[in-house]
């Protein structure tokens, strides 16, 4: 039979071209997972008008304040005044609504750009979003000491990533404080015992906080309403952060570099995400104003700040205050923070690093507005210069936030404030 024959006079040739077959095949299939990588859809790109949205809607929200803000010196028995008023009132509440419809639009748009990333790249991780993982930890509902937050294996997955070669732990955010407002240290490995691990030394000095000074005060509705367009800013920045990082890692890894447009909207959303936050502490700063000194006991001088510096060298805000009842005077210094900003640090004196809040940073940030060009700051620093310490009152002020579910979006509404004093005794 045939195939006799080719099953025994040529086996040789046939295994050869079983071979070659299965090597063809095989080839076929791992050049096909190759080329499917290679040519996974890459995320669509996030349409511009949305990575500039929170810094739209945060210029309406400025334009809107400035223009309520009119309406005190406004002459109601002017027809003519009023009717333009009510114009530009109109014409801001339609471009709200345009922005909430845009908003909209953009989750829905930022969400299939995300889908389309974790699609791009199956099985493996993607990286993105640095922030904490899971609920909290049972130490920080504990309020438990920082070496026993870094022993509970649930606080390190929280909130680092793996060891590296040295033997400390990745943060993944190096400026995120945990759920009890305390920065998350730097953590190492204890040389002894591999399982367990440490918090590295901070060596800068730390601020000493007066003793049963800490406040929370919650937000009334109108507080928390008050606030609101920031705080949306801040949450569609944020998971424009989020998806446009996808996005650049998704393109070093395909074609090597980051596309512009990508690296534009990426600092257009970090810059929004920082002007939200900044926003949102200085709302926080001026409720505990209005909640530790009214002005029906208390009389508030003008701010001491150049409004010019919106950098650094300076503190956020500094008020004379005075008792009505007593005369007695005061100097009022809040540092005023976002929800997740950490205290930040400078040099002191011998190049020491110092910690926000603790006498050598403010000793420091004393001398530098003496050197300052502006007069304005120079005239502070003879103010601070000429009070006796027992006079002046530093506090740390920070913006409290509570989570909601909108639009499919996980966002946070403002929620009133944690405050504590300084003491600069020490």
């Amino acid at each position: 039979m045939v195939a006799g024959v080719l099953g025994s006079a040529h086996r040789p040739t046939t295994i050869r071209l079983l071979v070659l077959l299965l090597t063809l095949a095989v080839t076929a299939v791992l050049g096909a997972g190759t080329a499917g990588q290679a040519q996974a859809p890459a995320p669509p790109p996030i349409d511009p008008a949305c990575a500039t949205l929170p810094q739209r809607a945060l210029d309406h929200n400025d334009s809107t304040e400035a223009h309520n803000g009119q309406e005190a010196g406004l002459d109601h028995t002017d027809a003519g005044a009023v009717t333009a008023f009510n114009n530009v009132s109109k014409q801001l509440n339609d471009e709200k609504a345009a922005l909430e419809q845009e908003r909209a639009s953009c989750v829905t748009a930022i969400q299939q750009a995300q889908a389309a990333t974790r699609v791009a790249a199956p099985g493996k991780p993607v990286p993105g979003s640095k922030g904490p993982r899971g609920p909290p930890s049972r130490t920080e509902k504990l309020n438990a000491p920082v070496a026993e937050k870094v022993a509970d294996e649930t606080y390190r997955y929280r909130y680092y990533d793996n060891a590296g070669p040295d033997g400390k732990l990745r943060r993944r955010d190096a400026n995120q404080i945990d759920d009890n407002g305390i920065p998350v240290p730097i953590v190492r490995q204890d040389s002894a015992d591999p399982t367990r691990y440490l918090p590295s030394p901070d060596t800068a000095v730390p601020p000493i906080f007066v003793p049963g000074s800490r406040d929370r005060q919650n937000a009334s509705l109108p507080q928390w309403i008050g606030v609101a367009e920031q705080m949306s800013a801040r949450s569609i920045a944020g998971l424009l952060v989020k998806s446009l990082v996808d996005q650049k890692n998704q393109e070093l890894e395909t074609a090597g570099v980051v596309a512009p447009q990508t690296a534009t909207a990426l600092a257009q959303a970090y810059d929004a995400q920082t002007r939200a936050g900044e926003q949102i502490g200085v709302y926080a700063g001026q409720q505990y104003l209005d909640t530790a000194y009214p002005l029906d006991r208390y009389a508030r001088g003008p701010s001491l700040t150049d409004p010019a510096n919106t950098k650094s060298g300076t503190f956020d805000r500094v008020q004379e205050i005075t008792d009505k009842a007593t005369g007695a005077k005061k100097i009022l210094i809040i540092e005023e923070k976002s929800p997740e900003s950490a205290l930040g640090t400078r040099a002191g004196a011998d190049n020491a690093d110092c910690k926000q809040g603790s006498r050598c940073y403010y000793d420091s940030i004393v001398n530098a507005l003496s050197k300052s060009s502006s007069a304005i700051e120079r005239h502070l620093a003879d103010i601070l210069d000429t009070t006796l310490i027992s006079d002046i009152e530093y506090v740390l002020v920070r913006a409290n936030v509570a989570e909601e579910k909108r639009d499919g979006l996980v966002e946070q509404r403002y929620d009133g404030y944690t405050s504590e004093k300084f003491d600069l005794t020490k």
